[in-house]
């Protein structure tokens, strides 16, 4: 599992979060593919923060794939997990 990923992945939905912007489904595959991940493992990391109470939605399992590759918004609990994670605790997040 690539954490690196896991953290910034958490970044850009703090930052569509805090801006009020819903995340598409093209734009995580787009996210996740510029950073080398693929789907499956999206899925998997979209599963894991879901289940963790990090991310207000989750994927589904049709047969042997994952559909709906998107993980809403962050929970309150995973925009203050993300801040902790990044020192970032009474600043908000800026697109670098």
């Amino acid at each position: 599992m690539d954490y690196d990923f896991i953290a910034d992945f958490l970044v850009f939905l703090a930052i569509c979060s805090e801006n009020k912007l819903e995340v598409r489904e093209y734009q995580v595959i787009d996210f996740a593919t510029s950073k080398g991940i693929r789907i499956q493992e999206l899925a998997t990391i979209e599963l894991l923060l879901f289940t963790a109470k990090i991310t207000t939605k989750c994927p589904r399992k049709v047969g042997s794939s994952f559909v709906n590759l998107c993980p809403g918004s962050l929970t309150e609990a995973g925009l203050k997990l993300v801040k902790q994670l990044s020192g970032q605790e009474n600043k908000k997040f800026t697109i670098l």
